[in-house]
C-alpha cells in the first residue's frame, strides 16, 4: 500500500516516471495487497502498462474475482510475449479464469505441452477439481489417476491423490475411496492432506456404521499437528462443542491466569517479571493515555510494535493482549493473543484447546460481548458464530475497510449497507455509519440471518455471506446437501478458506467459552 500512496503522490505532482516504476514494483511483488487493483488502473492511466505487466495485471484480476479482465491481460501477455517467462504462467490463469469447461480443456493442453513443468501437476489437479465442479465425478477421477500416476510424489500429485478418493466417495464407491486414502497415508503426506485424508476416511467408516475404525481416523485426524481445519472437525465429530445458541457473557466463568503463570514457569518464562516489564514500555504507556481521552483508534495503533519486539516473548505478548482487551481494544488483543499464542506452541504444534484457557481465550476473545449477544438474540442467531464472522470479516477491527470499500465489524459494502437500511427503515443512513460498532453489527447480523434463513445451513449462509446467494445456487448440485461435502467444494479459495476459517473459529470459541 505504501508502493501506491507514493505512486499516487507522485502522479499528482507530475512526477510521471516516479509513478510508474513504483507502480510497476507494486503490481509484481504485492499482487495480493489491499490496493492492487486500483495499482493496475492507475498504470494503466498513467500510459505506464507494457506487455510484461499485463500478467501482472491479470493476476491481480484474478486474485479480486475480474475473471474477465484476468482473461484479457493474459491473453494480451501471450499475444506480445508467446515464450516469454510468464508465458506459463499466463496459460495457467488464464484457465483458471475460465469457465469450467474451457478450464479443464486448457489445463490438460498445458500439462501435455509442458510435462516437465512445474505448473504441469498443478495444471492436472485443476482440471479435476474443474470436472468436480462441473458434478462430472468420472472425468475427474480418470484426471487424477493420470496426475497421481506422473507425479505420485509431488504437492499437486498428493493432494490429486485425496480428490481422487474424493471423487469415488460422489460416485458412490466408499470402498474405492477407503483404497485411495489408505495409499496415500502410506505415502506420508503433508499435515494438512494427512490431516483430511484421515477425516474423510473416519467420515466413511461412520456412514457405514464401523464406529471403531472411524474413532481411530478420527483420532489420528484430530492429532495431526499443525492444528487446522481438519484437525478442528475431526476433533468436532469425536468430542463437540458446547451449544452456544443460548450463550450469556455475563456467566463466563473468568479464566484463571494463576494456571498460564504456572504453565509459562514450566517453560522457563516468568509471567510476573513479564507484567513488570511490558506494563513500563513506552508504547503501552502511550495506549493507556490514548485510551482514558477517548482516543481507541490511536490507542489500538499502538500493539503493532509489540508483534516484533515481542516476537518471542509469549509471555509479554499475552500481558499485552489481556490488557489491551481490558481497554476495549478487541483488535490488538486478537493480534497480539495470536501471536502470543503462536509463540508459545510452535506456532501450532500444541493445540490452542490443549493450553491454558487464559491464553486460548486472548488468541480468540469475545469483542463487544454484550453488544454482539444482544443483536444476535434480536435477529435469532448464535453469538458466539456472529462473533465468529466478525472476527474472519475484520479481525474485530471496526475501522476496518477493503478495496471494495466493505466497511467496519462485518464488512458491509456500499450497496448492501444502503439496501439494509431501506429494509430496516433508517432514515440519514450514512456510509461512515458502518464504522460504528453499534450501527455495523445490526446490519451485519440482519444480512446474515437473512442469508441463514434462505440457504438454510451455516456453511452455506457464510459462504452467501462472502460470495452471494448465486454462487452458493450454483455451487449446490445433486450430492452436496451434506456440510462437509459443500465446503470441500466451494470454488472460489477465498470463499472456501472463508467458510472454513469461520467456523474454525466458532467451534474453538465455543470450546473455550461456552458452558464455561
Amino acid at each position: 500500500e505504501q508502493l501506491y500512496n507514493l505512486a499516487e503522490g507522485a502522479s499528482q505532482l507530475g512526477r510521471t516516471d516516479d509513478a510508474i516504476n513504483a507502480l510497476r514494483t507494486s503490481i509484481s511483488q504485492f499482487p495480493r495487497s489491499r490496493k492492487a487493483p486500483q495499482a493496475v488502473d492507475l498504470l494503466e492511466q498513467l500510459g505506464g502498462m507494457r506487455p510484461e505487466d499485463r500478467f501482472y495485471s491479470g493476476l491481480i484480476r484474478y486474485y479480486f474475482w475480474n475473471f474477465k479482465g484476468a482473461r484479457a491481460d493474459f491473453d494480451a501477455y501471450l499475444q506480445a510475449l508467446p515464450d516469454g517467462d510468464r508465458a506459463i504462467d499466463s496459460r495457467y490463469y488464464k484457465a483458471l479464469s475460465s469457465v469450467p469447461k474451457d478450464t479443464t480443456a486448457q489445463l490438460l493442453q498445458l500439462a501435455r505441452d509442458v510435462p516437465d513443468d512445474d505448473f504441469a501437476p498443478m495444471a492436472l489437479l485443476e482440471a479435476g477439481k474443474a470436472q468436480e465442479e462441473l458434478g462430472d465425478y468420472a472425468s475427474a477421477e480418470s484426471i487424477y489417476d493420470q496426475l497421481v500416476a506422473k507425479y505420485p510424489t509431488r504437492d499437486a500429485g498428493m493432494q490429486g491423490a485425496f480428490r481422487r478418493g474424493l471423487a469415488r466417495y460422489m460416485r458412490g464407491n466408499s470402498s474405492g475411496a477407503l483404497d485411495a486414502w489408505s495409499d496415500l497415508l502410506s505415502r506420508d503426506p503433508s499435515p494438512p492432506v494427512r490431516a483430511e485424508t484421515l477425516y474423510w476416511t473416519g467420515k466413511i467408516h461412520t456412514e457405514d456404521g464401523d464406529q471403531a475404525e472411524a474413532n481411530a481416523a478420527l483420532k489420528s485426524a484430530a492429532a495431526v499437528r499443525p492444528v487446522d481445519y481438519y484437525v478442528l472437525r475431526a476433533q468436532v465429530a469425536l468430542d463437540p462443542p458446547p451449544s452456544s445458541r443460548d450463550f450469556d457473557p455475563t456467566k463466563t466463568t473468568p479464566a484463571d491466569e494463576s494456571a498460564l503463570a504456572q504453565w509459562f514457569h514450566s517453560n522457563g518464562l516468568d509471567l510476573d517479571a513479564a507484567a513488570q516489564s511490558a506494563s513500563q514500555d513506552p508504547a503501552y504507556i502511550r495506549a493507556t493515555s490514548l485510551v482514558q481521552h477517548g482516543l481507541y483508534k490511536q490507542a489500538n495503533w499502538e500493539f503493532e510494535g509489540f508483534l516484533t519486539t515481542y516476537a518471542d516473548k509469549p509471555d509479554r505478548l499475552y500481558w499485552l493482549a489481556s490488557r489491551f482487551g481490558a481497554m476495549g481494544l478487541p483488535n490488538a488483543e486478537l493480534k497480539l493473543g495470536t501471536a502470543a499464542l503462536q509463540a508459545a506452541t510452535a506456532e501450532g504444534q500444541v493445540s490452542l484447546l490443549d493450553v491454558p484457557r487464559a491464553l486460548a481465550r486472548v488468541a480468540s476473545p469475545l469483542a463487544f460481548p454484550d453488544l454482539v449477544t444482544a443483536t444476535a438474540d434480536a435477529r435469532g442467531l448464535d453469538p458466539l458464530l456472529l462473533t465468529s464472522l466478525m472476527h474472519q470479516e475484520s479481525d474485530f477491527d471496526s475501522n476496518a475497510e477493503s478495496v471494495a470499500q466493505a466497511k467496519g465489524l462485518t464488512q458491509i459494502v456500499p450497496k448492501t449497507g444502503t439496501e439494509i437500511a431501506g429494509k430496516l427503515g433508517v432514515k440519514g443512513f450514512q456510509q461512515t455509519d458502518l464504522f460504528q460498532p453499534k450501527q455495523n453489527l445490526r446490519f451485519g447480523a440482519f444480512y446474515f440471518a437473512e442469508r441463514m434463513k434462505r440457504n438454510g445451513s451455516v456453511a452455506r449462509a457464510l459462504a452467501s455471506y462472502n460470495a452471494g446467494d448465486g454462487n452458493v445456487d450454483t455451487w449446490t448440485l445433486p450430492g452436496r446437501d451434506d456440510s462437509d461435502v459443500f465446503a470441500e467444494y466451494i470454488p472460489f479459495e477465498e470463499t472456501n478458506n472463508y467458510v472454513k476459517r469461520t467456523q474454525s473459529y466458532w467451534w474453538i470459541n465455543r470450546y473455550i467459552w461456552a458452558g464455561s
